[in-house]
């Protein structure tokens, strides 16, 4: 009777098969968790956004920034660009830098705020990688 000393080829080739198809449906779940999180990250943000517009309007009568001027932060943006602590002073809300999202609030030509929040995968499930959401003067909010 030979002596068994290991695993044979064909095991080994099993076994690989088998890890492969683990890791492929692992890596799948984490990218759709990952957009979830991102997704939620991204409407708790805005929600924040919107209620420091409201409460800067009811203070100043105009909205964040003033009209013409961009506000805009990217996910590779220094922790101290002067961008972030005028949203914190103005709006009192702290946007993350080096998450997955880019923010960018201005205004549109009819004069209402115009807030956007991106990222670079879906983060939805219609596959959208972004939300967008304007507010008028009398601060009702669309999303769009």
């Amino acid at each position: 009777m030979p002596s068994e000393r290991g695993f044979t080829l064909v095991e080994l080739m099993v076994v690989l098969a088998i890890l492969g198809a683990l890791s492929v449906t692992g890596l799948h779940a984490f990218d759709k968790l990952r957009g979830r999180a991102v997704g939620s990250e991204a409407l708790v943000i805005m929600k924040q956004l919107l209620d420091g517009e409201v409460m800067y309007y009811l203070e100043n009568e105009k909205y964040f920034p003033d009209p013409g001027n961009v506000i805009a932060v990217f996910k590779n943006d220094p922790s101290n660009k002067p961008e972030i602590q005028q949203i914190k002073d103005a709006l009192k809300v702290y946007v993350p830098v080096g998450h997955h999202l880019d923010f960018v609030i201005t205004h549109d030509p009819m004069g209402r705020v115009l807030i956007q929040i991106d990222a670079d995968f879906p983060i939805f499930n219609d596959n959208s990688t972004g939300i967008r959401a304007v507010m008028d003067k009398s601060g009702k909010v669309e999303y769009l």
